[in-house]
């Protein structure tokens, strides 16, 4: 009985006709001390960013400034008016938001982090069965 080729089967066929052998160089592992090191530089690059000094340099020159002189105008001149009330309003959202901006672009995960602590899970498995084996860790298998 001839089976029935099917259309991922044909397409499949007709790439590996079509296309040239790739060589690839295998993935260099790096060891636990380099993953950290390189995790440590990732986590501190974001501090040092130059999106989230652009909005400190906005909410320090500008911003925060206008803010904190029309509240003063309110509380201390008693400033009634529906223009100073909206433009306090609109200084404090933005005040608010660029604050949750930077503790979101400072707090979010990359690829890197992600593969490096999926890294310190497995040994963490792994050296708690090679415990509950009673496989000595300090062997090299």
């Amino acid at each position: 009985m001839n089976p029935r080729l099917s259309i991922t089967s044909l397409n499949s066929l007709q790439s590996s006709y079509m296309s040239s052998p790739r060589v690839t160089q295998p993935a260099r592992k790096r060891s636990l001390s380099e993953n950290v090191k390189f995790f440590v530089r990732k986590r501190s690059s974001k501090f040092i960013g130059s999106e989230i000094w652009s909005i400190l340099v906005t909410l320090a020159l500008q911003d925060a400034p206008f803010f904190a002189i029309r509240l003063t105008a309110i509380i201390v001149y008693h400033v009634r008016s529906f223009l100073t009330y909206f433009f306090t309003f609109k200084n404090f959202l933005i005040l608010l938001f660029q604050t949750y901006r930077i503790a979101a672009i400072c707090l979010e995960k990359d690829e890197h982090e992600q593969e490096f602590q999926e890294k310190v899970n497995t040994m963490k498995r792994m050296s708690l069965t090679a415990r509950q084996l009673g496989i000595p860790l300090h062997r090299k298998i």
